[in-house]
């Protein structure tokens, strides 16, 4: 499992973000032509995920965290995506979906000026290959084991603190006694920290967001046996 936890404030658009006017980096006046050389590596990521801006947004929380920035607040990742209300009441289990032109404007929205394709690749693009590998596994992975995740999260009967001990047992070693419940609900799940139980869909999605491709059925359906 991966620990899915971009930029710095840009615009005073963006509710309860302040901006420092005069530090603040300067949108590149061309982005095409930064970002057009790799048009099918960010089609093929966006085909990955389904335009789903859960989805879009752990992905750029890891660009974020990978350039020593903090996780953008999801009214951030609203304005880049210029997610729309219709959307957003629309949306289904799993939250809203943007389109391609959509997605490709949040990606114009992070290229500054002065910025070469070279630094593009170096602090987007790398994190964008690597997400569209890991997550054309996990929703293989998913559509596959979906029934026994189904029947799993029904025999615990969605119990939140089944589920954090689940998760544990799923973590690597090494960082087990560092994940709280808090951070399960919130992080991983996308419940409130106080959850008592946590709902199907929800449950399913925190785990698709979360593999990676060293997790395979028989190891998740392993430990789900254990409960």
């Amino acid at each position: 499992l991966t620990h899915q936890a971009m930029s710095d404030e840009l615009d005073k658009k963006v509710e309860g973000l302040s901006v420092d006017e005069k530090n603040a980096p300067k949108p590149h006046p061309q982005p095409e032509t930064i970002y057009e050389s790799f048009v099918s590596d960010l089609k093929a990521f966006f085909d990955s995920v389904d335009g789903r801006v859960k989805l879009i947004h752990e992905t750029f929380n890891q660009i974020a965290l990978g350039n020593g920035k903090p996780p953008p607040p999801p009214q951030f990742i609203s304005f880049l995506l210029d997610l729309t209300e219709d959307q957003i009441k629309s949306a289904g289990t799993e939250g809203p979906v943007v389109t391609y032109d959509q997605f490709i404007l949040a990606v114009k929205r992070t290229i500054f000026e002065n910025e070469t394709k070279a630094d593009f690749e170096s602090k987007f693009l790398v994190h964008i290959k690597s997400a569209t590998v890991r997550m054309l596994h996990a929703k293989k992975l998913i559509k596959e084991i979906r029934p026994d995740l189904t029947k799993f999260h029904e025999k615990v009967a969605g119990d939140a603190d089944k589920l954090f001990d689940w998760f544990k047992e799923m973590v690597p070693a090494d960082v087990k006694d560092q994940v709280t419940k808090e951070y399960f609900l919130c992080a991983v799940m996308r419940n409130p920290p106080d959850s008592a139980k946590v709902p199907l869909e929800d449950f399913i999605f925190g785990l698709e967001a979360n593999l990676d491709e060293t997790d395979s059925a028989d190891k998740i359906l392993a430990v789900c046996s254990k409960f």
